[in-house]
């Protein structure tokens, strides 16, 4: 039994070599390498049982080195060493398979103990030789399949196996999942995101076994795998689907668990095997609708008629809610548009795409109402990122709305023409509040200043008082919402702070000299949503 150890610093792969008691834990030859290109020197000339080594290397990662054994076909069992701490809770996932993982500063103790056990299973392995070297290669087949190196007849893929001493079953059908990373932890480096995946296909290995079938795991795209299973006769395909499905919830909850991933999984149909590449194409473009699901399961049988087309209305009233403050209701009527358009079915790509189309050119036209700079919304790092994850969920797009909307009250605080002083504040509170009581006590205290001084400088300056102010602002809202939705006048009444809808009637007859049904009934359509403080003016004073 011999090793290769791999690590670009020479006084850490010297340290490993001079500490550990190889004899004792099975191993009778140490071979050592600086790089990937001389790792490879040495497997290609010698046959190499254990490989120890380093993830992070300059020229070629060991990840990549892995890879190279597996495409070589080599059987080499390998035990990774890092010094990522962020990673231990990943060790578990990492040991569902034949993968290891070593944290440096190296413990020694613990090395002999892993290097023993891939000792025993590397021995294993040899004593069933023929159905390792079957397994390699069908890895190998689906792995050149699924790239488009075979072409998808029977002829070349019958001629692939003959050439191996191998027969073709040309009458299996097979059954394909696809597995999407939906989300995870997004400051992940490059080499880290190929140890996840390294560590998913791992977990994946395990959880997804099927006693009645052989399945094989094929990486697909950076954030993908593929799961192929060569389903048996003797079992139903809706009977192994129940059960494969069961599986992927199980692979779900380890990936959230042990990886900080959010995951779905795509389940096919059975299909021939020259069916497959446009299978994987179908299951792709589920991938790309699915916006709005995560750690979830899907069958491609069920979600064809998941998705609909959604009418996505104009958004013109946006730009009144923007242009009088109404940040909160904004974000409301984006959600409540969401849910009405998608009622009973998923949100797909071009639904989103649509809405994050309309939520931009909002941006401008704050930019062009409150005469701003572009820059002062978007100019900041984590709001152009933002940005960027937008049209990839649904979550991603209601975080960045979140985000903007953030912005845009950040900067209307600062604004010079809108709310430097506190007669603008105390507007500003009162429109952002208005689906609820509001009390001098509680504006005043905002912008502090004392309640009766505040009552006093408001009405010198508007010719309201604050509670005058504040039903005003309470009506008009009423009056648009009444022109410009399908709310009822029940859910207009709450929605301004009006729990008991008599005494919601008893105001705006006041203010409006008509009952809202009245109103509703007589009133001229008119989008405007006035917040103008000459409004029912000759209410003043009332």
């Amino acid at each position: 039994m011999n090793i290769l150890i791999v690590d670009d610093e020479v006084r850490a792969l010297n340290a490993v070599q001079r500490n550990m008691n190889w004899q004792k834990i099975g191993i009778e030859e140490v071979f050592t390498a600086v790089s990937k290109k001389q790792a490879i020197d040495i497997m290609s000339s010698r046959d190499i049982d254990l490989l120890l080594c380093d993830i992070e290397m300059p020229g070629g990662s060991g990840l990549e080195l892995v890879q190279w054994v597996r495409d070589s076909h080599k059987t080499t069992k390998c035990v990774f060493m890092t010094c990522h701490a962020d990673f231990q809770y990943a060790q578990k996932a990492l040991r569902l398979g034949s993968l290891d993982y070593i944290l440096k500063p190296i413990d020694y103790d613990h090395l002999s103990q892993v290097i023993i056990s891939a000792v025993k299973e590397i021995e294993s392995s040899k004593s069933s030789d023929p159905e390792a070297q079957l397994l390699d290669l069908a890895r190998q087949f689906w792995k050149d399949y699924v790239d488009g190196d075979i072409s998808p007849d029977s002829d070349s893929i019958r001629k692939y196996w003959i050439n191996r001493g191998r027969d073709f079953a040309e009458n299996s059908t097979f059954l394909t999942v696809m597995i999407a990373i939906k989300q995870w932890e997004q400051d992940s480096k490059s080499a880290d995101t190929k140890l996840f995946m390294y560590a998913l296909r791992n977990i994946a290995e395990e959880i997804l076994e099927l006693d009645c079938c052989s399945h094989v795991i094929v990486p697909y795209s950076g954030d993908k795998t593929l799961v192929i299973y060569n389903l048996n006769s003797q079992q139903t395909d809706d009977s192994i689907i129940n059960i494969i499905k069961d599986k992927c919830f199980k692979l779900a909850d380890n990936a959230a668990s042990y990886l900080k991933m959010n995951l779905c999984s795509y389940i096919g149909e059975a299909v021939e095997i020259t069916n497959i590449p446009s299978q994987i194409d179908i299951l792709q473009q589920v991938d790309v609708n699915n916006v709005s699901l995560a750690n979830k399961t899907i069958l491609l049988s069920e979600c064809r008629a998941r998705y609909r087309d959604h009418k996505v209305t104009s958004h013109d009233h946006w730009k009144m809610l923007i242009r009088h403050f109404q940040y909160t209701r904004l974000r409301e009527e984006i959600e409540r548009e969401i849910k009405m358009s998608t009622a009973g079915s998923m949100i797909d790509r071009g639904f989103l795409e649509k809405m994050l189309i309309d939520f931009n050119v909002l941006i401008y036209s704050y930019v062009d109402i409150r005469s701003v700079k572009i820059e002062d919304v978007l100019g900041e790092e984590y709001i152009r990122e933002s940005q960027t994850r937008a049209g990839k969920s649904l979550e991603e797009f209601l975080r960045f709305v979140d985000v903007i909307l953030a912005k845009m009250r950040q900067l209307d605080m600062r604004s010079s023409v809108g709310l430097d002083n506190p007669i603008e504040q105390a507007k500003h509170y009162i429109r952002e509040h208005l689906d609820r009581e509001l009390h001098v006590e509680e504006i005043a205290s905002y912008v502090s200043l004392n309640p009766d001084y505040l009552n006093r400088l408001f009405k010198r300056e508007t010719g309201y008082s604050l509670n005058q102010f504040v039903l005003q602002m309470k009506i008009n809202k009423a009056k648009w919402q009444m022109q410009n939705s399908s709310m009822s006048l029940s859910e207009i009444a709450a929605d301004i702070g009006y729990l008991n809808y008599t005494s919601f009637t008893r105001a705006f007859a006041r203010i409006c000299g008509l009952t809202p049904s009245e109103y509703k009934r007589e009133a001229v359509i008119n989008p405007q949503y006035d917040f103008s403080i000459n409004a029912d003016k000759s209410e003043k004073g009332k």
